[in-house]
């Protein structure tokens, strides 16, 4: 069981890996509990286990598919919270299928000393895996490696795997809605909401004067009824620093007269591009990162055909 459990769990992260996206892998729990849970399946068959009463078995299958489902629905795209690739626990329980159907319930002494083998070795390598990516500086490494580019309102973006791209405004009970832009994905994950949007300058706008400023309104004007706008005093050091010279201005979003979200917008030509991080404290998340992709986003490139 112990060799299903790693080697299901190491064969999925490697297909989310080749086939899925890196920001994906979020970590082996649910790939382990799905080999266990196949392969548990599979042991519960009339042919392997023959002495297990009936009843004890619809039991325990029951269980067990129940479980498996729970696994099944963190497959599901679009959940808050929830990020695991179907294709790698598809792997996970394709390795747990072939390790049960090939391994006997009762294994020969030498057999089950390579088979422990197998898994120590296994083992160990994971915990070399393991103690690799600690070592690694979570921040730096996206910073290394925005490898997507993408274009949002005819500006282009250059993220990490981490952000997705959102067609459309949702709102979920939340202090703010999910604006149209880039959501950073592992933010989400954590509760916190951190977008880049692209909205018109406040001229281009039309925005009347006397009513809150700011691309929060622009895109979604119902806002003034509901929230507020305040100087914005406490960004992050690491931020400020990184944005350097470059001109943007920051400010919190209250409602009810506790701070939400915070939002930095930098004008770019005749569109204002803005951060949004709510609550305020997402930004800490990762400040040099996000002032980064703020700083260096910049308007498409126009054709000469154009």
């Amino acid at each position: 069981m112990v060799l299903v459990t790693l080697w299901g769990a190491a064969a999925g992260v490697v297909v989310a890996a080749a086939f899925g996206g890196p920001a994906q892998i979020i970590g082996g729990g649910s790939l382990i509990a799905t080999g266990v849970l196949v392969a548990a399946l599979w042991t519960l068959l009339p042919r392997r286990t023959p002495s297990l009463a009936k009843r004890a078995r619809r039991s325990l299958s029951f269980t067990l598919w129940l479980l498996l489902g729970a696994q099944a629905i963190e497959a599901i795209p679009g959940l808050r919270g929830i990020a695991v690739d179907p294709l790698a626990l598809a792997a996970a329980a394709g390795v747990a299928t072939v390790l049960a159907g090939a391994l006997p319930i009762t294994l020969p002494r030498l057999a089950r000393y390579l088979v422990g083998a197998l898994a120590g070795v296994t083992a160990l390598a994971m915990l070399a895996g393991l103690w690799q990516v600690a070592r690694e500086d979570v921040e730096t490494f996206a910073l290394a490696h925005r490898e997507q580019r993408v274009v949002d309102e005819e500006v282009v973006f250059t993220v990490p795997w981490s952000f997705e791209e959102t067609a459309l405004a949702v709102s979920r009970g939340e202090a703010l809605p999910v604006f149209k832009g880039l959501v950073d994905a592992q933010a989400r994950r954590d509760g916190l909401l951190v977008e880049f949007v692209v909205a018109p300058s406040r001229a281009d706008a039309d925005a009347d004067a006397g009513e809150p400023d700011g691309v929060i309104f622009t895109l979604d004007p119902a806002l003034r009824r509901a929230v507020d706008v305040r100087e914005d005093h406490g960004l992050p050091e690491q931020f400020t620093a990184r944005m350097g010279a470059e001109e943007f201005r920051s400010y919190l979003v209250q409602r009810n007269g506790q701070a939400v979200a915070r939002v930095v917008e930098r004008p770019l030509g005749e569109r204002t591009v803005a951060l949004v991080a709510a609550p305020p404290e997402a930004l800490a998340l990762a400040p040099v990162l996000y002032a980064s992709i703020l700083v260096e986003a910049s308007e498409e490139p126009v054709s000469a055909g154009e």
